[in-house]
């Protein structure tokens, strides 16, 4: 729950606020225990609600940025949900990261010290991190994801801009953002977008 709340505050919405943004978007009637009169006033200010009429009882619609508010408090929630359902199972890694990294090709990467392969213990701090950020998906899928984008260098002979095991899983780049490539692939997959690398080593996913 921690998380939603951040979110609320972030955005200046209470959880009352979020409740009447829920019955505005989905017509309910509002309960009378809830203040509706100053959260439909709080989240006009923000930019959550529009007023659309003025009268008795003043006519509030959803905007897109209310709307677009309520899918990532549900997006929140739903994570938080599946994460619960799949708790990580550390005792179990140890044959999954090796096979994992095994998909990588052996030596260094042409011209520099790092290696395609990492320590297997760097990796279950980055596998650590990627299943609690994306619970929705399995080892299945990163043994799926990780073999179409190794074979998609192996296709060209060409692994100047293949990341190594541990970026490939998770890399924070020069703004402190972190990104990853395996999310990425795992997502369009999912999606049934084509994917493809270019000459650049940049890889694209099809409409």
């Amino acid at each position: 729950m921690k998380d939603l709340y951040d979110y609320l505050v972030k955005n200046k919405v209470s959880p009352n606020g979020l409740f009447v943004l829920h019955c505005t978007f989905n017509n309910y009637m509002y309960p009378s225990y809830v203040n509706f009169k100053t959260e439909q006033y709080r989240l006009e200010t923000t930019g959550h609600l529009v007023k659309e009429s003025t009268g008795v009882n003043d006519i509030y619609k959803i905007t897109l940025s209310g709307e677009h508010l309520l899918k990532e408090c549900e997006h929140i929630l739903n994570k938080a949900k599946r994460a619960k359902k799949n708790p990580i199972a550390l005792a179990e890694w140890d044959d999954k990261i090796a096979e994992y990294n095994q998909l990588f090709p052996a030596g260094k990467k042409s011209g520099t010290s790092l290696a395609f392969r990492t320590n297997p213990k760097e990796l279950v701090a980055a596998f650590v991190w990627f299943f609690k950020e994306y619970p929705e998906y399995t080892w299945d899928d990163v043994f799926t994801a990780t073999k179409r984008y190794v074979e998609s260098f192996e296709a060209n002979a060409d692994y100047t801009y293949m990341q190594t095991s541990r970026y490939f899983i998770k890399k924070d780049d020069k703004s402190k953002n972190t990104n990853s490539t395996l999310a990425g692939i795992c997502y369009n997959i999912a999606e049934g977008n084509d994917e493809d690398v270019s000459e650049s080593g940049y890889h694209y996913f099809g409409p």
